[in-house]
């Protein structure tokens, strides 16, 4: 199947022819929470899609309760209530029965919310909030690992799906800390594309680790996201805060500064895609996360796409290596002819390929221009389709001699 904005080139062709930064982490603050969150006034109220009133004005009934103590019973959260999640976790060998594992957790008033036996998720006031023992996150082998390595596991996943997902932009990931005995925590920030507004949306990403006996361990994740976040964030956080711990990452001025500072980029022709930092001139218009159309007039019209993939090429034998060049090829354009697959070697990629072909379509000859290579782990696909011009090859050629990864260190 042809890409899809194989379409809007041809469309472009046949109307004219028959027309003639600065972002940074707050710091920790767990010696606050507490005072913060007891000297609060009450918080406005909440309700949920019956009209029920979340947190009424009551007597709170005992000290706030905090992960491990087993207390379910506190009623003087606002924004929180007291759940289970339960797993088997151990076998008694003498009985042959199962122990059941429990933990008693607390977890944002929602109407959204999504429960397994061994997982909680809940969606509250433009926080995602998922809490799990021993959750489809964590590693097959995750009990032979320390909490450390698990958390390790699950940041370095991120990190893998932001490199070659075009819809994640901008990634930093903060240092993982320690946060109690056997518990680790750690944050991110990052852009996510939106298809619908076709606008990109400021992520903060709070991950907490606890291993709390040989065979159970606690992962909480919370993802706030900046353009749902409400005036009762905050305060939602600030609970989570007392009762989980750990500080909870979420700054709506560091946000907003982080989307400028990449739109600002943006602007300097300087951005990144799918991994990559490319330059794309202005008068180039993005389509979507992946693709960018230029029109120059009486059906002069060119469409490059840029893509990623987390593999290495350069094992293949090399009587293989041109089919590979041309399977790719055929994920983002079928139908290409009279190909030939160059191979270079003076270029700053670990492995490089170079195709040219033509594709027709009623009776319309289009060039193709394809470039494969890898840098470290991963193999870069740009694509260019040109119409009676060669801009589109040119741009091409240009961010496969000037491309550089996009950094994701630590800090």
């Amino acid at each position: 199947m042809r890409h899809k904005w194989f379409a809007w080139l041809l469309i472009l062709v046949m109307v004219t022819v028959f027309s003639l930064s600065g972002c940074g982490w707050k710091d920790d603050v767990q010696e606050e929470i507490l005072p913060r969150l007891t000297e609060k006034a009450t918080a406005e109220e909440i309700r949920d899609t019956e009209g029920n009133i979340f947190g009424e004005e009551e007597e709170p009934s005992g000290t706030i309760p905090v992960m491990g103590d087993g207390n379910a019973d506190y009623d003087g959260f606002t924004y929180l209530y007291a759940d289970e999640l339960m797993i088997e976790a151990e076998k008694n060998e003498e009985t042959a029965d199962l122990t059941n594992e429990g933990l008693v957790i607390y977890v944002p008033l929602s109407d959204n919310t999504d429960q397994g036996g061994n997982f909680i998720t809940s969606n509250a006031m433009g926080a995602e909030f998922r809490v799990s023992l021993n959750g489809i996150e964590l590693p097959y082998d995750h009990n032979n690992n320390t909490a450390k390595q698990n958390l390790e596991y699950i940041l370095n996943s991120l990190k893998l799906t932001v490199s070659y997902n075009s819809s994640y932009e901008a990634l930093e990931q903060t240092a993982v800390k320690e946060a109690g005995e056997s518990a680790y925590s750690a944050a991110a920030s990052y852009l996510e594309y939106d298809e619908s507004s076709n606008e990109y949306y400021v992520r903060y990403n709070t991950y907490f680790i606890k291993k709390l006996s040989p065979s159970a361990t606690v992962v909480i994740q919370i993802s706030v996201h900046a353009e749902a976040a409400t005036e009762q964030t905050e305060a939602l956080i600030q609970e989570l805060e007392a009762f989980y711990g750990f500080p909870i990452e979420w700054d709506p001025i560091a946000a907003s500064q982080k989307l400028d500072c990449y739109k600002s980029e943006t602007v300097g022709n300087t951005i990144t895609i799918a991994g990559l930092v490319v330059e794309i001139p202005n008068d180039w218009e993005k389509v979507d996360v992946e693709t960018y159309k230029h029109y120059a007039g009486w059906g002069n019209s060119s469409v490059l796409i840029i893509r990623s993939s987390p593999e290495t090429i350069d094992t293949y034998p090399e009587e293989e290596i041109n089919a590979v060049a041309e399977a790719k090829l055929s994920e983002i354009m079928e139908g290409v002819t009279d190909i030939e697959v160059t191979r270079i070697t003076d270029s700053n990629s670990e492995f490089a390929l170079k195709c040219t072909g033509k594709v027709t379509y009623e009776e319309l000859e289009i060039d193709v221009t394809f470039f494969l290579f890898q840098k470290g782990f991963h193999t870069y696909m740009v694509f260019a389709a040109d119409y009676r011009v060669t801009t589109g090859a040119e741009l091409a050629e240009h961010i496969f001699e000037t491309a550089r990864i996009a950094d994701t260190s630590m800090f």
